[in-house]
């Protein structure tokens, strides 16, 4: 949410008002606001689920995509994800990076050319 102009507090107390019991944090390359989403989404009996959005990258073109932890393994996933991401000022990540943190995490790639359906068949056999 670093890039919104969405404030956690106001979209949790949303999520009360419309009886939403699951809501997801999805920020760009970081999870800064993990801790305060957490302890928000907990106080209103929300169930945080925790991911974070990254572009993927096959060296010619990029697809946005959503990476959602399926556990702690998977948080502990993302953290690292997005360790690699800081430490080495990657503005893209590559398949083969992203696939070493995917067992743990659901893989939503948004729009999707038809190019790159084969690139991503990959995770789609990937258990």
């Amino acid at each position: 949410m670093l890039n919104s102009s969405l404030k956690i507090e106001d979209t949790v107390r949303l999520a009360v008002s419309e009886n939403v019991d699951a809501l997801a944090i999805t920020d760009t390359n970081v999870l800064y606001g993990f801790p305060k989403f957490y302890d928000t989404c907990i106080a209103n009996n929300i169930k945080p689920i925790f991911g974070m959005t990254i572009y993927v990258t096959n060296g010619l073109n990029n697809i946005e995509t959503v990476v959602l932890a399926k556990d702690n393994y998977g948080l502990k996933d993302l953290y690292q994800l997005s360790s690699e991401i800081k430490m080495n000022a990657l503005e893209h990540v590559s398949f083969e990076l992203l696939k070493r943190f995917s067992n743990n995490m659901i893989i939503i790639f948004k729009n999707v050319a038809d190019e790159h359906r084969d690139i991503v068949r990959v995770f789609d056999s990937h258990e």
